[in-house]
């Protein structure tokens, strides 16, 4: 388990550059807005099934 998370914190400004891209922020933000819409429909189309 050390050894996993040696391998992660050597890689962790590589994570951190990633993270700061304005274009994959923006996805990110958009599949986080949409994600309550797709969660909410799906318990109606369960129940249009049922």
């Amino acid at each position: 388990m050390d050894a996993l998370i040696g391998k992660i914190e050597k890689a962790k400004p590589f994570f951190e550059k990633v993270s700061r891209n304005k274009y994959l922020k923006a996805i990110r933000d958009g599949f986080m807005s949409a994600m309550p819409v797709v969660l909410f429909s799906s318990i109606f189309m369960l129940l249009a099934y049922v």
